[in-house]
């Protein structure tokens, strides 16, 4: 796949072509705020951006050992599934589930 093929690149494209958060300052319906960072369209370039937004502190794991996690096999050939729809705008929970490898690819740049 080339550069642009890539979805992240037209999603981030898109985000420019927007001018959402685009020059300085932002014209007054184009800026980021605390009453909008979290819904579209002003999500995609905030969620990238939340240090500049609201205070933020880095939670590090500590210096022992990571916590063995429980196995709990379970047959899940009769497990119901309801079929994917892909979400049309990004959430929290997708950006974290896409964050720690359990979610769909990537969008608006973000990768694995």
């Amino acid at each position: 796949m080339n550069e642009d093929d890539d979805p992240s690149n037209r999603i981030q494209a898109s985000v420019i072509a927007s001018g959402i958060a685009q020059g300085f300052p932002p014209s007054t319906d184009k800026r980021v705020t605390l009453a909008n960072w979290d819904s579209p369209p002003f999500n995609r370039w905030a969620f990238q951006h939340v240090r500049e937004i609201m205070p933020t502190v880095e939670v590090r794991r500590g210096s022992g050992h990571a916590a063995r996690l429980e196995i709990d096999l379970q047959d899940l050939d009769n497990l119901a599934v309801a079929p994917y729809e892909p979400p049309k705008t990004t959430s929290p929970l997708s950006c974290a589930l896409n964050n720690s490898g359990l979610g769909p690819p990537g969008t608006n740049g973000t990768r694995p």
